[in-house]
């Protein structure tokens, strides 16, 4: 039986309804999975990033050990002396060896030597050190008289610092005032080219003289 003009109305009217809320709800399901493949894609995206950043970070934190061991980093090292025995001391003090370390040690309480030949008598070729290590040099030191005052100058692979070693004999025990100090030069674009200096270490003995609660290192 064929329909009747008043179905066929019906049928036109629910396909004039429908049709468009089918392509309504079509194109919002394609743009919400469109929008969750963006935020993966996004996510994916950031996640490799992050990655990309930690290896980059890592590698750089590998070559900054890497140079910091193969030159000695910010290791540095200072000298004890026994009076008894004569026995000096030199105890490293850092994370990373010393490569080539040497030693000038000048006695201040005697003159001076003038000469670049008298000043290298006085080097002392120490080598390599490990670190938290101490290596000991035996000094032909004559018996002094009360007090030791004493420059010594290190240098190894990673840089340049000098030690004052300042000795005294307090109701017959040896006190002892230890300062290690380095300088470092400003870049050429600094506004003064003046020398800086840093205190690495100071060890000074309760019983050690002081000026106004000041040792004088002079």
């Amino acid at each position: 039986m064929a329909p009747t003009d008043v179905e066929n109305g019906k049928m036109d009217l629910l396909s004039s309804v429908w049709v468009p809320i089918f392509f309504i709800v079509l194109g919002s399901a394609g743009a919400v999975v469109g929008a969750m493949q963006a935020n993966k894609s996004e996510k994916q995206r950031a996640d490799f990033e992050h990655a990309l950043r930690e290896k980059a970070e890592t590698i750089a934190d590998l070559q900054t050990e890497l140079r910091q061991t193969v030159t000695g980093g910010d290791t540095f090292c200072y000298a004890h002396l026994d009076i008894d025995t004569g026995l000096l001391t030199v105890i490293s003090v850092g994370d990373y060896p010393l490569y080539g370390l040497q030693l000038r040690l000048v006695n201040l309480d005697e003159p001076i030597p003038m000469t670049l030949e008298s000043l290298n008598k006085d080097v002392v070729q120490i080598g390599d050190l490990p670190p938290r290590t101490v290596s000991s040099i035996q000094l032909r030191v004559s018996a002094p008289s009360g007090s030791v005052r004493w420059n010594l100058f290190f240098g190894a692979r990673n840089g340049h610092w000098h030690q004052e070693l300042r000795l005294r004999e307090i109701d017959g025990v040896w006190e002892s005032a230890i300062r290690v100090v380095k300088f470092t030069i400003p870049d050429e674009t600094a506004a003064e080219n003046n020398s800086q200096q840093t205190i690495l270490l100071e060890k000074i003995s309760q019983k050690f003289p002081r000026t106004n609660g000041t040792v004088n290192w002079d």
